[in-house]
């Protein structure tokens, strides 16, 4: 069953300036429209979802803001997971933010945990994301191939298709 609202939430997620006390719920929203409802998450996906949630995912991890980046990979896993379209959205838009959070926990600045209290919570909100995210990469891995746009044959690698001879397109159809 799919369920309606999920462009106007969508504008919500993807408004620029828009508060973390209104960012936060917004993706709490999309991530819950999406669990478990294959329609939804094509909904979505086609809206550029997850386009949408790899901005916001490097611009609150850029800004160390880690609960908004932990709900906002939580959000990505519900999109893409058991969802094709979606997980091969993610490879073309959001390895590099993904690879970034991911080792992020191996790479803490030490300016980064000098000071205060507050530095345990921030090493465990990057631990927490650097799990997220590197979930997200082996929840993708099996969607890494190319696929032939004359017989749809799949492939791990190579200039031409090894079913049909044809060479490669890169263009994906995303819709």
């Amino acid at each position: 069953m799919e369920l309606g609202g999920a462009e106007v939430i969508m504008k919500v997620m993807t408004k620029v300036g828009v508060g973390d006390d209104i960012l936060n719920p917004a993706l709490w929203t999309v991530r819950n429209l999406v669990h478990n409802n294959m329609g939804n998450k094509g909904i979505v996906g086609g809206l550029g979802g997850v386009e949408s949630l790899i901005k916001v995912i490097g611009k609150t991890f850029q800004g160390k803001k880690f609960p908004l980046v932990e709900s906002a990979l939580t959000t990505l896993v519900n999109l893409v997971v058991d969802h094709e379209k979606n997980c091969r959205r993610l490879l073309k838009e959001g390895l590099e933010v993904l690879i970034e959070v991911a080792e992020a926990y191996e790479n803490v600045p030490e300016e980064d945990l000098s000071g205060g209290g507050g530095k345990e919570t921030y090493v465990e909100g990057i631990k927490n994301n650097a799990a997220l995210a590197t979930s997200l990469l082996q929840m993708v891995g099996p969607y890494n191939f190319l696929v032939c746009s004359n017989c749809g044959m799949k492939q791990a690698s190579g200039g031409n298709c090894a079913s049909c001879g044809r060479a490669i397109s890169f263009a994906v159809d995303m819709t």
